[in-house]
């Protein structure tokens, strides 16, 4: 997308994980309950210059999501 849209070329990312509690506003935007696990994905992505080109905050209802990471 970004290279197609702006001529960006992302080359790298980094985002951290973290558990939080569902706000209340989280909780009417998500449809779950206020207090509800949540996790939260903080992502800055840079492009080849390692300039930041996204930022982006992403809550996810984790009742059904399993985190898994293949190391070789």
């Amino acid at each position: 997308l970004y290279s197609e849209r702006w001529g960006i070329t992302i080359g790298s990312a980094e985002e951290r994980l973290k558990a939080i509690a569902a706000s209340s506003r989280d909780a009417k935007r998500l449809g779950c309950d206020e207090g509800e696990a949540l996790l939260l994905i903080s992502r800055v992505a840079k492009d080849l210059e390692e300039r930041p080109v996204e930022l982006r905050w992403s809550r996810c209802i984790s009742r059904d999501i399993h985190y898994a990471v293949n190391l070789r």
